[in-house]
């Protein structure tokens, strides 16, 4: 935020210099991102008033203007601006003045006549970036002023880095208040006395939605003045605050919300039909918007209406057909107070950030609406003329917050704070923060004020103290603990060696968001079931970031394809993180593993050709993590059609009985979407399971000689190799050691509904020599089983 240290010491003037105050906000947690000194670039420049003006007689694109700067002395100079009229005040750069970019006015002769001097626009005096014609100064400016004083231009712009929960601090008056506490210095707020009602015009209003809007107050005022200027005071205000003035009934709205941290908004009473409504949007509304844009509003929209529809989306901005305009003779003013719920979020939904909306997501104090209708109203009568009707309110204080007492313990804030803070010292300060204190035997108890959203618990109120107390007047002391060492269970595999693993076989580490896009994300998990399981997000930093990841192929493949659009063709990523889900309804996180690839299986080169990745490139490395997590049991791969992968392609990962991961190629369809012209393989380990592995035990080694048995079988072609070793191991003696399946054959002289596997089954016991008749026993029985259980028959 933006603010200017001349209207900030209007309400609070500590005796400190600009960076020593810069110093004090940034300590207590208001970070002074900068401090921008404001001051004229220029000299002999002053007020002037233009008495006549005159075409130039070679050039129909000039004028000449005799401009009086005190009551008897006047110049005459040419310009060129189309904006100028007689009585208009201008700043007028004399003869000898000096300008920002250097220029030194001379009097010269432009087409034959002659210019004693230059009308200036607000870009040629550097008080803005760009300006169309000359600068209108207020009709009360005094003649023969130097402009820098009239516009008292010797100031600091502060530019503040607020933090989320410190909405308050959107204003002067928040500062202000944040200053005088931090000093202990005397406030001046402004004074804001009633303005008595001249009109019995009333409008009204009705609130559908009192939890989304608990409090409205408007005001009508009728016969305002609608070429009003705004005074130069209030624009030069507005521009060192960030905002640029427009127009003079729109100026007073900002310059309240500035002054005071209420969002306001003015409506032009004519078009406004019969009265106010706020509601939430109905099926297949529209509203236009004052920046021309129309939206199609959604059910959950907070709305301004009136009986003919919407006139503004609440707290954002106001609706294109009710705004005002130089034909404007009666406003309605609004302030409302709209609950943080209904605000945050919408602003980034239709990718527009306002004043209003920046506060209202933030929070504004719920009892301040009344207070800036009557702030509004005393400008807008002075400024603008006018006649005020009553002010109007519609409330139900069941929805407005209110603070709760929060009981401080002495002890509990010398404990944290290390230092011993008097009782005295502490009451002091809530004081000084606007809190209403009481204080008890061993505590205090405190009311923080309404406009105090961060206020809730004990800890904030210590905070608080140690903010006021002063973070350098805390003593530095050494912590005092004590160190123990833990024993660490031998069977934990820390997550970097995980890591390591992975990086060792060439892939690179990725971190992506936890937050995906859903459209993405239910290509992976489109049935019902996954769609209870999700979480969504209330609010979410973009639109296509508003789910919580189901799994970690969302962002992996999201950052392949970045990669891969910027010309990688060798991409291997990985990450370790967490996925979260709806389980029973409770929240559940679990951390997995996940690796992404694609590209060729080796580096492009004269001697091989170029093999892409295909399903046992990525099942190696599952390989190498099962080798590092040394399970209880073997991991089994088997065939699925999961949602996003290729069905001919892709397998769960069991140990057991228990589903521990996913492998397979993502749907080319998917892939192509994403300009991906390759094909791209995908895994994820669950490692809350295996990074618990088995401890080794000793074995024994045999000094007896171990026998190989070969065998080639038929078995049924869609007879998995998982399922036929399984069985194997199940019918074989314990002296079996090692199984392999070497061969897999299909084709001539082989039926079309089968294959030949070839095993080796390898032998050993480790207290005597296995005899032949023991070897044919066990492959016979081996060899029974098949038959028994898989028709597999022994090939000859």
């Amino acid at each position: 935020m933006l603010f200017s240290e001349n209207w900030l010491r209007e309400w609070t003037n500590p005796q400190i210099i600009s960076q020593e105050l810069a110093n004090t906000l940034t300590m207590a947690g208001l970070e002074v991102d900068s401090v921008e000194k404001q001051t004229a670039e220029f000299s002999k420049v002053v007020v002037g008033e233009i008495l006549e003006i005159k075409p130039h007689p070679d050039s129909k694109k000039l004028s000449l203007c005799r401009v009086g700067y005190s009551k008897t002395k006047t110049v005459n100079v040419v310009c060129g601006a189309q904006n100028i009229a007689v009585t208009m005040k201008v700043p007028l750069a004399m003869v000898g003045a000096k300008l920002p970019n250097g220029l030194i006015i001379k009097q010269t002769e432009i087409r034959g006549c002659t210019s004693q001097g230059m009308l200036c626009s607000a870009a040629e005096l550097g008080l803005s970036e760009k300006s169309e014609g000359i600068m209108q100064l207020d009709p009360l400016a005094k003649l023969g002023t130097s402009v820098a004083t009239h516009l008292n231009l010797n100031d600091n712009i502060v530019e503040l880095e607020l933090t989320p929960n410190r909405g308050d601090c959107l204003s002067i008056a928040g500062i202000a208040r944040e200053v005088a506490a931090l000093t202990n210095t005397k406030l001046k707020p402004a004074k804001i006395p009633p303005v008595a009602a001249t009109s019995k015009i009333r409008i009204p209003i009705k609130i559908e939605n009192y939890q989304g809007c608990p409090r409205y107050v408007g005001r009508v005022i009728e016969n305002i003045n609608p070429q009003a200027i705004t005074p130069d005071w209030m624009k030069e205000k507005l521009r060192r605050c960030g905002v640029r003035p427009i127009s003079a009934v729109v100026d007073i709205t900002n310059y309240v919300m500035l002054e005071l941290g209420q969002p306001m908004h003015a409506f032009d009473l004519k078009n406004i039909d019969t009265g106010i409504i706020v509601r939430n949007a109905q099926k297949n509304e529209k509203l236009t918007l004052l920046d021309e844009r129309q939206l199609k509003l959604k059910s959950d929209d907070l709305l301004i209406c009136d009986h003919s529809g919407p006139v503004a989306l609440a707290g954002i901005m106001g609706g294109l057909g009710s705004g005002i305009n130089d034909q404007t003779q009666s406003v309605l003013l609004e302030s409302a107070y709209f609950a943080q719920s209904e605000i945050i979020g919408k602003a980034r939904r239709i990718s527009m950030q306002t004043d209003a909306s920046y506060r209202f997501e933030r929070g504004v104090d719920p009892l301040g609406q009344q207070k800036a209708v009557e702030r509004a109203t005393a400008l807008l009568l002075e400024i603008c003329g006018g006649r005020a009707g009553p002010v109007l309110e519609a409330v139900n204080k069941k929805f407005i917050p209110a603070k709760a007492p929060i009981k401080v313990r002495y002890q509990r804030i010398n404990k944290v704070l290390g230092v011993d803070v008097k009782p005295a010292k502490v009451t002091q300060y809530l004081n000084r923060l606007g809190c209403k204190v009481e204080q008890l035997k061993n505590s205090v108890k405190a009311i923080p004020p309404s406009y105090r959203f961060d206020l809730e618990k004990e800890y904030d109120l210590v905070e608080e103290v140690a903010r006021l107390y002063g973070y350098n007047n805390i003593p530095e002391a050494p912590p005092a603990a004590t160190i123990t060492s833990t024993a660490t269970s031998e069977s934990i595999i820390a997550l970097n060696r995980f890591r390591n693993l992975m990086i060792d076989r060439g892939y690179h580490e990725a971190i992506t968001y936890s937050f995906v896009d859903p459209t993405l994300q239910k290509k992976f998990h489109q049935n019902k079931n996954s769609a209870e399981h999700v979480i969504e997000l209330k609010n979410p930093i973009a639109e296509n970031l508003s789910q919580m990841r189901l799994s970690l192929t969302p962002g992996l493949l999201q950052a392949l394809a970045n990669n891969y659009h910027r010309q990688q063709r060798q991409i291997q990523l990985f990450e370790i993180g967490n996925v979260y889900f709806i389980n029973k309804k409770q929240r559940v996180e679990e951390i997995y593993l996940g690796g992404i690839l694609t590209g060729f299986r080796h580096a492009e080169q004269w001697g091989t050709t170029q093999e892409p990745i295909d399903f046992y490139d990525i099942k190696s490395d599952i390989e190498a993590i099962e080798q590092l997590a040394k399970p209880a049991q073997e991991f089994s791969y088997k065939p699925v059609k999961a949602e996003g992968y290729h069905p001919g392609r892709s397998a769960e990962i069991w140990i057991g009985d228990q589903k521990i991961g996913l492998i397979g190629q993502i749907l080319p369809g998917i892939t192509t979407a994403l300009d991906i012209e390759q094909d791209v393989y995908f895994f994820q380990l669950n490692l809350s399971v295996l990074s618990k592995s088995t401890i080794p035990n000793y074995q024994a080694t045999s000094k007896f000689p171990s026998i190989r048995r070969d065998f080639s079988l038929l078995v049924d072609r869609n007879l998995s190799a998982d399922k036929l070793l399984e069985e194997i191991k199940r019918s074989a003696s314990e002296d079996l050691i090692e199984l392999k399946l070497f061969d897999v054959y299909t084709g001539k002289p082989i039926d079309s509904n089968k294959k030949s596997v070839s095993i080796g089954l390898t032998f050993q016991a480790l207290n005597r020599t296995l005899t032949e008749l023991e070897m044919d026993e066990a492959c016979s029985r081996v060899l029974l089983n098949l038959k028994n259980k898989l028709d597999a028959q022994l090939r000859v």
